[in-house]
């Protein structure tokens, strides 16, 4: 195999290498697949208070949470109970990588559950991302 034979195989070995790492790199179930809380509110109606700090604490950078929902579960934000006498739920959202918000809301005395699939894609790679270049190699000497 002359010289140009050699690097053709280096480059496509490299390109392989590189093919591989990257492929791995993104293999879905990836730290970036854990539970992101984007936003949580507790409540009735206009009586709602921001919770996402007490939900962030209880559910981020997990693969799946599970906590009740009760005025002693979100003890960050005063007044403790911001609906009195009312039928309060949760409203929460969560990201697992880079897949689109999940939205639900679990009333109280219920248990909200929040999980992230263990074939959802990490954070930052997307179907398709890895090509492998052309190399140019040197004209040959004469």
């Amino acid at each position: 195999m002359g010289k140009i034979g050699i690097l053709k195989s280096a480059a496509a070995a490299a390109c392989a290498m590189a093919l591989l790492a990257t492929v791995a790199g993104c293999a879905a179930g990836g730290p970036d697949t854990k539970i992101q809380v984007t936003r949580a509110s507790f409540g009735y109606a206009q009586g709602r208070k921001d919770v996402k700090d007490d939900v962030a604490k209880l559910c981020n950078d997990k693969s799946s949470c599970k906590f009740a929902v009760k005025v002693e579960t979100f003890p960050s934000h005063p007044p403790a109970d911001p609906s009195p006498g009312d039928d309060k739920s949760v409203l929460y959202g969560w990201k697992c990588g880079d897949v689109s918000e999940h939205s639900y809301e679990t009333a109280e005395g219920k248990t909200a559950n929040l999980s992230c699939p263990s074939d959802a894609p990490r954070s930052g790679c997307k179907p398709g991302m890895v090509a492998c270049q052309a190399t140019r190699l040197p004209a040959p000497a004469s």
